[in-house]
């Protein structure tokens, strides 16, 4: 099995057991997500590395639709099928939607997947209305349990980019987003930030 993650990394080698793992870990922070974004009945939602969907799945009723970005169809082979969660196969640096399309954006346990920060930040601002919010909820470079997490991501999907709670906040600045809430929940963190 490890060949195999040597040959390719990424998630569509972990998909059937997905779910489990990070239930397992404690790694699926739903009720704080929704307490943060503030999701209302109206709103049209992106969740870039959406995977499974279940993230998606419990958010659905707080809002109008979940658009689920993933670049494995395999992950997103275990979303549910239903009018509010629309699938779609794609590059996060590469948002297939228009600008200012939705009304909030969802990075749970991504940021630190993607090399090019500043380029997901660019994209996600583009295609957020005026006053769009998104939420980034990732982990603490500086904590140990943070580095041994990513011993083991690091063998599953090659090379990680965390970044503390300080950073993640200028990375955001520095992409037009205006800080609107911070929670830091030890070994992770949850960011709201608001298009400026």
């Amino acid at each position: 099995m490890v060949a195999i993650f040597k040959k390719r990394k990424d998630f569509s080698n972990v998909h059937e057991r997905y779910d489990e793992f990070m239930h397992n870990m404690g790694f699926y922070r739903v009720d704080e997500i929704k307490e943060i974004a503030k999701l209302k009945s109206t709103e049209k939602v992106l969740d870039i590395g959406a995977g499974t969907g279940y993230i998606a799945a419990q958010l659905m009723n707080s809002c109008e639709e979940i658009h689920l970005l993933d670049e494995s169809n395999e992950m997103l082979s275990h979303a549910p099928d239903c009018k509010k969660l629309i699938k779609v196969i794609g590059d996060a640096l590469n948002i297939p939607y228009e600008d200012d399309y939705f009304d909030a954006i969802i990075l749970s346990d991504v940021l630190h997947h993607i090399k090019d920060q500043d380029t997901l930040m660019k994209e996600c601002y583009r295609v957020l209305k005026p006053s769009g919010r998104i939420v980034v909820h990732d982990f603490h470079r500086k904590y140990l349990k943070t580095k041994l997490l990513g011993m083991f991501e690091t063998c599953l999907f090659g090379k990680l980019y965390y970044r503390t709670i300080e950073e993640t906040s200028e990375l955001l600045e520095k992409s037009n987003f205006k800080i609107k809430e911070i929670n830091h929940k030890g070994y992770y963190y949850m960011l709201l930030g608001e298009c400026e």
